[in-house]
């Protein structure tokens, strides 16, 4: 195939020092496949219809029809981190994400590994498909730095329209999330900042509509890359109004509590669980639905309703790409992604650095404004739990519930059909891998002169194509260290330690788990077989050592520490951005 003009200059401006070794020459007569990789925002293990949720999500599960559903992925607690991870094959403390950046410690600011954007010892996927003759393409959540050159425009994609933050308003207005971050935050489409949003923007709608446009504009004969960011359900919960109603019709009356059970009963159902799986205990960062009044009810049952609506929103797309793809001839030749960045989202909207009573008094959260233009909302820990049943806790832990999630690998080249899956654990870090090894390129070794990782990851093409059964051995382990939130992984057993507010203790303290006996951990096996943590946590000591963790000492996140900011003042005071774009006024 024919590198295009784009392609050539891309090339030129990466400098690779070690040439691209091409796949064997009856490979490169094989055509290669589109790959279109589709990830939502804080999104629940059972929110999907196909994983035991009572949203409807048929679209996305249409593509489960179509292939695999793997029931052991395990991604990063966080956002930033696990994207880091998904784009390059290698572990986030060595991409440039080892923490969150408005978490950074101050013995962790300017370590490597925490530069709080990809580095230049990581090469993303979208260049690496460059040399492979792909068009890479890109729109949604970016979250990987915010200067033109650690935008996507910066990092291989042929054309982007990214948001460079962690949460915005899914309207046209992008209000922020809290004051500290809205410096750093904003809309870049192909690494220019974007200074007004169309009126009718929403989010999901138009991240959508950019990569249809985005493949109609390339030609036929070229495979392409898309990568689909959803911002959503990510806070601030926010819907059309029309699809509110949908779920706006008492079914969340029941409260978290029997959402949770109902779900859990369904997974048993679908076999994802054993039927002596346990329901999980309180863990008293939210109140039990009954202990709730009557208006307290009422107004978090709305926000679940908006909740859902933003998933089924998020459908809807998945629908629409599905059936532009079907329509202009691609969709049998494109290979399907879909999965979610972490577990769902406990925090209340105070819980966001710097947001006080001041700053969150300016939004509208009136009841029927709830989800509207102008609102800030989050449904909180109760539903959270229910979203990532039949597992515990949710997105900042390495509880199951905040690192295990589901994944789609859909298309004709997939072996087995309409089926659940376990694969002996796949790894976020396994996903460009894979990737890679559709498009038959293999990763370079330097880069301007600066020696690059190697993966960290592995391809599992081999296993959803039905030519090998695992991905991992029982004796592999995959590991993960957030925020001081840790956890190793090998065969059935799960060591995991928690950090900040769900730590009773100073330094770690090891929980072990069998996940494969106790899938939502219940029961601490640790005094029980405690050569078993023993030997675990020694294995986790040589990642860290390896990966360059540097845990973080208690002090003040450092690296968003700005003054107060107005979002009705419409100016970005004390911006620190020194890449030269254009600046909001």
């Amino acid at each position: 195939m024919t590198l295009s003009k784009c392609a050539i200059a891309t090339i030129a401006a990466l400098s690779f020092t070690t040439a691209v070794t091409k796949v064997n020459a009856q490979e490169q007569e094989k055509e290669k496949p589109n790959v279109v990789l589709i990830v939502t925002d804080d999104m629940g293990y059972s929110d999907l219809s196909c994983f035991g949720g009572e949203i409807p999500t048929p679209n996305i599960c249409s593509l489960a029809e179509n292939g695999l559903k793997v029931t052991d992925y395990y991604t990063n607690p966080m956002s930033a981190p696990t994207r880091s991870m998904l784009l390059t094959g290698v572990d986030n403390h060595k991409a440039g994400l080892g923490n969150m950046p408005p978490l950074l410690g101050g013995n962790q600011v300017g370590r490597p590994g925490y530069e709080g954007a990809l580095n230049n010892r990581v090469v993303t996927v979208a260049e690496m498909l460059t040399f492979a003759g792909y068009h890479t393409y890109m729109a949604g959540k970016w979250h990987l730095g915010h200067t033109y050159q650690t935008s996507p425009k910066g990092r291989g994609f042929e054309k982007s329209f990214g948001f460079t933050g962690g949460g915005v308003s899914h309207w046209s207005d992008a209000l922020p999330l809290n004051p500290f971050e809205a410096p750093f935050f904003y809309y870049l489409e192909d690494g220019l900042r974007v200074d007004k949003l169309p009126d009718d923007f929403y989010s999901s709608d138009y991240y959508t509509d950019k990569i249809i446009s985005y493949i109609d504009s390339q030609p036929k004969t070229d495979p392409f890359f898309a990568y689909l960011a959803f911002t959503a359900p990510h806070d601030p919960l926010q819907a059309h109004q029309q699809w509110i109603d949908k779920f706006d019709d008492g079914r969340y009356d029941v409260g978290y509590d029997v959402i949770r059970q109902q779900r859990l009963a369904n997974a048993k159902a679908l076999g994802l669980v054993s039927e002596d799986t346990q329901d999980i205990v309180n863990n008293k960062d939210y109140q039990p639905w009954d202990t709730l009044t009557a208006e307290e009810k009422k107004v978090s049952a709305k926000k679940m309703a908006i909740y859902a609506a933003m998933v089924a929103e998020v459908d809807a797309n998945v629908g629409k790409l599905i059936r532009h793809l079907k329509a202009i001839g691609e969709f049998d030749d494109t290979l399907f992604i879909y999965t979610h960045d972490n577990g769902t989202n406990p925090k209340p909207t105070r819980n966001y650095t710097g947001n006080s009573k001041k700053f969150l008094s300016q939004f509208d959260n009136r009841f029927d404004n709830m989800g509207q233009p102008g609102s800030y909302l989050s449904y909180e820990a109760g539903w959270a739990e229910a979203g990532t049943s039949p597992f515990s806790y949710y997105k900042t832990t390495t509880g199951q519930g905040g690192v295990r999630v589901p994944l789609i690998v859909s298309g004709n080249a997939i072996a087995r059909k309409n089926t659940f899956a376990t694969s002996g654990n796949i790894h976020v870090t396994d996903v460009t891998p894979t990737i890679i090894d559709w498009a038959g390129v293999d990763k370079p070794k330097v880069r301007n002169g600066i020696e690059l990782y190697d993966f960290d990851g592995r391809s599992f093409r081999g296993f959803v194509e039905g030519k090998s059964d695992h991905v991992r051995t029982p004796s592999d382990g995959i590991f993960f260290e957030l925020n001081n939130y840790k956890m190793v992984i090998q065969g059935d057993y799960k060591l995991r330690a928690f950090a900040g507010p769900h730590s009773k203790t100073v330094g770690t303290q090891w929980m072990l788990f069998n996940i494969a006996d106790d899938p939502s951990e219940q029961h601490d096996l640790a005094g029980v077989y405690p050569d078993k943590v023993k030997a675990l946590s020694a294995l986790y000591d040589d990642y860290a050592k390896k990966a360059g963790v540097v845990e973080k000492e208690p002090g003040y996140p450092t690296m968003y520490h700005r003054q107060t900011w107005s979002i009705r003042d419409d100016v970005f005071s004390g911006n620190p951005d020194d890449s030269g774009l254009p600046q909001r006024k």
